[in-house]
């Protein structure tokens, strides 16, 4: 991928508290990561937090959505 790409991704990665490598080869770029840690993410909305999970499950992350968390927060929930 791009560089641009690759560092957008790495960025993204780290945000949500993933171990990121970045490696440059053959005129690309590879991200590497490793996320061994469930986490919680709460969002602002349905929508953001569908197209958070949409991403996640996209990029091999295992995700579980808990509505009465949600609901019982006040916000939604996702790991």
């Amino acid at each position: 991928m791009p560089e641009c790409q690759a560092d957008g991704l790495a960025d993204t990665l780290r945000m949500i508290g993933c171990e990121v490598k970045q490696y440059s080869h053959g005129g690309h770029f590879d991200v590497a990561y490793s996320c061994n840690q469930w986490r919680t993410i709460g969002f602002e909305s349905h929508d953001a937090a569908h197209n958070w999970e949409k991403w996640l499950k996209a990029n091999g992350f295992e995700t579980s959505h808990d509505e009465r968390s949600a609901q019982a927060n006040g916000g939604a929930n996702r790991r």
